[in-house]
């Protein structure tokens, strides 16, 4: 028994797809290496943590190449400033006294939860699981 294939049609072949698509991602990616060059020199020096009024500055609190476009879907993501920021605090206060974070965090974080929950939920904290 022989299959017969659908024959191709002129207006969309792979070749032209493939080409086309080459063609389309290479113009995309010099464009936007240029917008990341050009952002990079215009992007303030040090725009204040809280100042989201433009994407530059948005862009500023973020530690990673103008080169690179991440693309990750929040696999691994960026943090920006504030978040490393209480990343690093939190990292100084675990070498201190790894204990007492540990206590602290075991302890006085799950009250603290629970009792946000209960509120939200209209409950008691020791009704939350």
């Amino acid at each position: 028994m022989k299959t017969e294939r659908a024959p191709i049609s002129s207006a969309m072949d792979r070749r032209r797809f493939l080409v086309g698509t080459g063609l389309t991602v290479a113009g995309m990616a010099l464009t936007l290496r240029s917008r990341a060059q050009a952002q990079t020199l215009d992007a303030p020096a040090a725009a204040a943590p809280n100042d989201l009024s433009s994407w530059q500055n948005v862009r500023a609190q973020f530690a990673i190449s103008p080169d690179h476009i991440n693309m990750s879907g929040f696999f691994l993501a960026s943090h920006p400033r504030p978040v490393r920021e209480a990343i690093d605090q939190y990292r100084r206060a675990l070498d201190d006294d790894p204990f007492a974070v540990v206590e602290k965090e075991e302890f006085g974080s799950r009250l603290r939860v629970e009792r946000a929950v209960a509120e939200y939920l209209g409950g008691k904290p020791e009704e939350v699981a």
